[in-house]
């Protein structure tokens, strides 16, 4: 048990490096990113939480779920890059462990990517 919380936070602080690191320094990137992060400042301007807009007319193209993890980031940050990429970074986080406990079911905890090397065998 002790050492699965090690390799738990190896991996967390791993991720949270990868994933935070310069999340709001730049401008956001490119022609989709603004695109989609303006479909979120919209529904945060317009205090709406299930209908998607852009330019003022309904977006039904995507699902809204990214549009609402944007906006709660930007309730909880501010509109910003910083808070249109939070959540994006947390599941990211959440997708490095998601993989670390898969290959431990599938592979066997001794085979995961923290087991000795020497133990590895080829079937």
């Amino acid at each position: 048990m002790r050492q699965l919380v090690r390799h738990q936070a190896w991996i967390a602080l791993a991720a949270i490096v990868i994933c935070f690191t310069n999340l709001g320094a730049t401008r956001l990137w490119d022609q989709d990113e603004a695109y989609f992060a303006r479909c979120a400042v919209e529904m945060h301007q317009h205090g709406e939480w299930v209908v998607p807009y852009f330019n003022d007319e309904l977006f039904a193209h995507k699902p809204p779920f990214m549009f609402w993890m944007m906006r709660l980031g930007f309730e909880l940050f501010g509109v910003n890059e910083f808070g249109a990429r939070f959540f994006s970074a947390v599941f990211g986080l959440a997708n490095a462990l998601l993989v670390y406990h898969l290959g431990r079911r599938l592979f066997f905890a001794r085979r995961s990517a923290f087991g000795p090397a020497w133990r590895w065998r080829l079937a």
